[in-house]
Order: structure tokens, then sequence, then C-alpha cells
């Protein structure tokens, strides 16, 4: 399943900063595996899929209000429908920008408004990026990412503008791309001629940053 859905190998990355290009070649592990790109749903599919088969009972949708207890004793998940869940271990798997409100855990400061930054998100079709390769592009309060997934069929789009930017810019996304390849020519090559393939997703604002 993995194979079948996993993109190809990714051995090489340019990144462009203006009219530059640096290109480094990306080594495999230590098992001699490759990095490869996969849609997320594709993933979380599959990563359902196993679950499941391994014996996890599923509910979905499913929405979770409360975890109490502890690891002694067990937790107790309990859900907006009013269902009580009872398990061992608990993985808070609800993405960053939420934690701390099941976990307990202090959020982190928030960076200061024109700090924050919004992901956009897109598919391709065409282009001339090549299979093997993850490009990344820099422009000034944003940067891009493109890489074939799915086979070869599509390229995912990203870039994280920063709040500054957005207000300068404009809030589309269609605006925020034509100025970053505006910003980047080389990068614009790779995909000139494409389409995009689905939606464009937002998320944000987000606030990177190491965390212990």
């Amino acid at each position: 399943d993995y194979d079948a859905h996993a993109g190809p190998r990714i051995v090489r990355m340019p990144a462009y900063a203006g009219d530059a290009c640096i290109t480094a070649p990306l080594p495999p592990d230590a098992q001699g595996h490759f990095a490869r790109a996969m849609a997320r749903a594709d993933l979380d599919t599959l990563l359902l899929t196993e679950a499941r088969r391994a014996g996890a009972e599923v509910f979905q949708p499913c929405h979770v209000t409360s975890v109490s207890g502890c690891q002694l004793s067990g937790f107790i998940t309990r859900t907006q429908d009013g269902r009580e869940l009872r398990s061992r271990t608990v993985a808070l798997a609800h993405g960053l920008a939420q934690r701390g409100a099941l976990s307990g855990e202090a959020k982190p400061p928030a960076p200061p408004a024109a700090a924050r930054y919004v992901c956009f998100k897109t598919h391709l079709r065409g282009g001339t990026i090549p299979a093997d390769t993850i490009a990344i592009a820099g422009a000034r309060g944003a940067y891009a990412g493109l890489v074939r997934s799915s086979g070869c069929a599509r390229a995912a789009l990203a870039f994280v503008v920063r709040r500054d930017r957005l207000a300068a810019v404009g809030p589309s996304a269609e605006a925020q791309l034509s100025a970053i390849l505006t910003e980047t020519p080389h990068f614009a090559d790779l995909i000139a001629g494409a389409e995009r393939d689905g939606p464009w997703l937002a998320s944000g604002p987000l606030a990177p940053g190491i965390r212990e």
C-alpha cells in the first residue's frame, strides 16, 4: 500500500533565492531508503487501515472533549456524544497549534502578530520538476516547497507566508504565489504550464519554533 501511494525517491534538493540556486544531494538513511512524499489523505487512510487491522476499534466521526486519569490507573476519554472510552495509553495527536486544551500543558507564548505565519497548499498537474527532486524557494517573509507525490501524476505545492507579507501582498493564495514566483524566477520555471488539481488549503496562524 505504501509503495502504491508514495511518490518517487527524493535524491536532490535545489534551493532558490532570487536568481540564485544551490543544489544538494539528499542521502538515504542507514537502511538505504530515500525520502518519498505522500499525500496526507493517503497517509491518514493507511494508518487508520493498519490500526483497524491490528485490532483497534475505530470511532468515526469522533470529537474528544476531555481526557482524565494517568498511566497507573488508566485514562478515560470523553467524547462529545457522551461516550467514555477507557485505555492504558492516550496519544494526543491533535497538532502543535491546538495542544494544551486536553493535555494540561501551557501553550507557548504567542509571538508578535507580524511574526505569525499562514500556510497555503494545493496540488498541480504538469510542470517540469523532476520526479526525484524536492525544490524549495525563499523570498522575504516566505518560503515554498514543491515535490512530486501520488506516483508522479501530481506535485504538491506548499508555501508559508509571514503575516506582514500577507498584509502587504494580499490575503489570497494566488496573489501570494504570484509574488513568490516573481521573486524566484527559476523556481517559477518548474511549474510553468502546470494547472491546479484541487482546492487551495490554508492553515494558521502558525508559530514555528523549537518545543521541548
